[in-house]
């Protein structure tokens, strides 16, 4: 038919090719579709841009191994012209933005290549922590349209393998013409638009698509037209209430896309987003919690419009509103102080199981028997409840949403809603926790004001000191005086002091000890000094144990120390005194022994004499007479009583019988009935070993001994427990070791010499009673009796004391 005039050829010949011209015209669209439909290649980088991950795509395109690719940084294989807008992307995707950009190449050959990118952050734990980089390599477009051509030669073939890719594939597809009919769309167009394929092609696209809720569609699908460019973007479309991922490309006689929707990663994304916000939100110190409690739950509803959130307050086992913005007042006000507990709904038996608690259908679940028609006033069908846990795993409040329709969560709506609440959770105890540390820096702001301390507070790595008020109150310095230095404060330290000040810190540093104290000489502003005591704390690093902090409190003891210097004086001159009282004390006792033994002698000639005359007399005189001789003979015995008394004390210090047989049984038994009044009132249980033995020491000093070491296991219990105390000795070869143990509060090991020192104490007189003799008066005896007293204790597990008498 080669130059055979138009007007010649047969009408159904010319219908033929016109069918054929319009089917390649179609195919075109679809294959050029097919060329930039997917990303090529995928990978992800680190925060320092090194490659992280590569699919082989990557690396056969980098002309470059994956081994060796996961060594190098992306920035190696960028064209230099290209590197700063590369960068520039790279550092806006780490803010946590979605970048799309093209860029040129090198491989690892040396070839350039063009490529697309579409970079976006990777999130764990709410924090970036990479890239993620989808690829599409566009050199090889001309590539790609030739082979498109070759393939519309073989129209029918490639019809046939067009159309099973097309429906194969998980994003939808749709081409249109010129005057924006459909000319072809797949199975995923057809569920995204709800109708059928027939209904679909030859349609006009805005019969279908409503204009006034795509205004950005409209926009982008001219824009591509106009420009004769590819075109992606996102959108969301109302009606189907969807989010859209919309790539178009232009074609000889119209346009083709692809859609994908991207529901869940929009999900994902916004629910990121207030996660974020509600965090900076609770971050503010002026901000309270509630604000972002608020913030968090209207921001949920607006991901998923469909629930309807509630917040509760669970105290004393009842539940009260604290935030539900959607839910009618009048509701809210009838489950008001609602009891926790089985079937009480799904809030109430959340909070009392401290589980989730799930009700796809509160019309016919148990749980809701009591409530279920107050629900169903109000069109609430559906329950899901969520218990907020603090440290201790108490509820302390629920987090529910409600539902107008029955159903069973999805897997996206249960993961943003149990986000919400593990993050509500964490925002309301931080805000307490926060409310607390300010209450606690409120009061010891209020502290520091009102003590007479100079407190301190020095960073050994800055080597700054902070100080409070007592810098002025104390040593008159005025606040502008103060250098805030480490070397500051030495230098106002007395120069005959301050070597021993620096190598006692720096000992204690070495040391690592917690606590220590010193006294020492301050300079004041007027030039006198003044007499502090130093009482410190070491702060730590928790990860290496180094010193980091020291915080003290410096306390005036000059009247103190003025005083002590007095009583030094004192002493000395008491020292003298008590030298010649020891003499006069000597010459005393002899003379007290030496009186009451000559006494003796009359005064028993008297009583003689006496019982003599009353025997004689008695009753023969008159009545007043037999008055005054029974007088005059008790006052002759009690004063006879006196004597021996004054005698035997005399005899105390220097004649002690060592020898006299004492049956450790009786002894401990006498001690017990003595205290019998104190072992009731304090419920102590008191088990006696069968082996005391008989020793050779003197019985009353024995006595003193168990009373003094049973007295204090009674009197240093924990609180709210009967003491146990177990008496026991063990028969050594020269000795036997008695032992008294207790369930106490314990003593701390540093102090296990100093409780045995006169008038030495442990706990203030407000604490527990006593002088702090005992324990000196029982290490004395014991040393007397050329025996030993210890003792060994754990804190708040309990002591044992111990104390040896010899056998001879």
């Amino acid at each position: 038919m080669k130059g055979l005039p138009i007007q010649n050829i047969p009408e159904n010949i010319l219908k033929y090719y016109q069918k054929l011209e319009d089917e390649y015209n179609r195919n075109l669209q679809v294959y050029q579709s097919l060329f930039y439909q997917n990303p090529e290649g995928v990978f992800s980088l680190d925060l320092d841009g090194k490659f992280t991950g590569a699919n082989e795509t990557i690396a056969t395109r980098s002309e470059c191994d994956q081994a060796t690719l996961l060594k190098m940084s992306f920035s190696d294989f960028v064209q230099p012209d290209y590197l700063s807008r590369a960068l520039a992307h790279f550092e806006e995707a780490k803010k946590g933005k979605i970048e799309r950009f093209e860029l040129k190449t090198i491989t690892a050959k040396g070839n350039v290549l063009d490529i697309s990118v579409k970079s976006m952050p990777i999130y764990v734990d709410n924090a970036i922590v990479g890239i993620y980089c989808i690829v599409t390599n566009i050199t090889n477009k001309l590539k790609k349209d030739k082979e498109i051509k070759e393939a519309i030669e073989n129209l029918e073939k490639a019809n046939i393998e067009k159309n099973n890719i097309l429906e194969s594939i998980t994003e939808g597809f749709f081409a249109i013409d010129s005057n924006w009919k459909f000319l072809y769309c797949n199975k995923v167009v057809e569920r995204i638009l709800r109708m059928e394929h027939k209904k679909i092609i030859g349609q006009y696209f805005w019969d279908l698509i409503d204009m006034g809720n795509a205004p950005m569609l409209l926009e982008e699908f001219r824009k591509a037209l106009a420009q004769k460019t590819r075109v992606n973007f996102e959108m969301y479309y109302k009606p189907f209430n969807m989010w859209l991922e919309v790539t178009a490309y232009p074609t000889d006689n119209g346009l083709s896309s692809i859609i994908k929707v991207i529901n869940e990663e929009k999900r994902i994304e916004q629910l990121f987003t207030l996660e974020k916000e509600a965090l900076e939100l609770n971050a503010s110190i002026d901000n309270t919690a509630d604000t972002a409690i608020e913030y968090l739950i209207e921001g949920l509803q607006k991901i998923h419009p469909d629930m309807i959130c509630s917040l509760l307050h669970v105290k004393n086992g009842l539940l009260h509103n604290w935030h539900a913005p959607d839910i009618p007042a009048d509701y809210l006000q009838l489950i008001e102080g609602t009891p926790i507990g089985i079937n009480q709904g799904s809030c109430g038996t959340s909070a009392y199981l401290k589980e989730r608690v799930i009700v796809d259908d509160i019309e016919n679940n148990i749980l809701w028997d009591k409530y279920k028609n107050l629900a169903l006033r109000f069109g609430f069908k559906a329950c899901w409840s969520i218990p907020l846990l603090d440290k201790g795993k108490s509820a302390f409040a629920t987090f529910s949403t409600y539902f107008k329709t029955t159903r069973i969560p999805t897997g996206p709506e249960m993961n943003s809603f149990e986000r919400i609440g593990d993050l509500l959770t964490t925002i309301i105890i931080n805000k307490k926790a926060e409310q607390e540390i300010l209450l606690s820096k409120e009061r010891y702001d209020i502290v520091a004001k009102a003590t007479n301390d100079a407190i301190w507070d020095c960073d050994l790595k800055t080597r700054s000191v902070i100080w409070n008020n007592g810098i002025s109150s104390i040593f008159g310095y005025n606040p502008s005086e103060v250098a805030y230095t480490t070397e500051w404060a030495l230098r106002h330290i007395h120069i005959e002091d301050r070597r021993r000040v620096i190598d006692k810190i720096t000992f204690q540093l070495q040391q690592k000890e917690n606590t220590f104290s010193d006294e020492f000489r301050c300079l004041c502003a007027d030039g006198s000094y003044k007499y502090v005591q130093n009482k410190a704390f070491v702060m730590n690093d928790p990860k290496t144990g180094k010193a980091i902090r020291i915080i003290g409190a410096l306390q005036d003891v000059t009247i103190q120390k003025q005083t002590e210097l007095k009583l030094l004086e004192l002493n000395e001159a008491l020292k003298l005194r008590a030298d010649q009282l020891a003499v006069s004390n000597t010459e005393l006792e002899r003379f007290a022994y030496v009186a009451s033994h000559d006494l003796q002698e009359p005064l028993r000639t008297i009583t003689s004499f006496l019982q003599l005359f009353k025997k004689k007399y008695a009753g023969k005189i008159d009545e007043t007479a037999d008055n005054y001789i029974t007088f005059a003979v008790e006052g002759a015995d009690r004063m006879k009583q006196l004597i021996m008394d004054m005698l035997e004390y005399s005899r105390v210090n220097t004649q002690l019988k060592l020898n006299e047989e004492v049956d450790m049984h009786q002894v401990v038994r006498e001690v017990l009935f003595n205290f019998s009044g104190k072992i009731k009132l304090s419920g102590a249980v008191i088990d006696v070993a069968d082996n005391l033995p008989i020793i050779h020491a003197v019985k009353t000093q024995m006595m003193q001994i168990f009373q003094n070491l049973i007295s204090n296991a009674i009197k240093y219990q924990k609180v709210a427990v009967p003491p146990h105390i177990v008496i026991d000795a063990i028969e050594k070869e020269q000795e036997w070791e008695f032992s008294v143990k207790d369930d106490g509060i314990g003593i701390d090991p540093k102090f296990f010499d100093k409780i045995f020192v006169i008038f030495q104490r442990l706990h203030s007189k407000t604490q527990y009673a006593g002088t702090g003799i005992g324990l000196a008066i029982c290490k004395k005896i014991v040393e007397k009796h050329r025996g030993r007293l210890w003792v060994t204790s754990i804190p708040q597990e309990g002591s044992t004391f111990y104390f040896t008498i010899p056998k001879k």
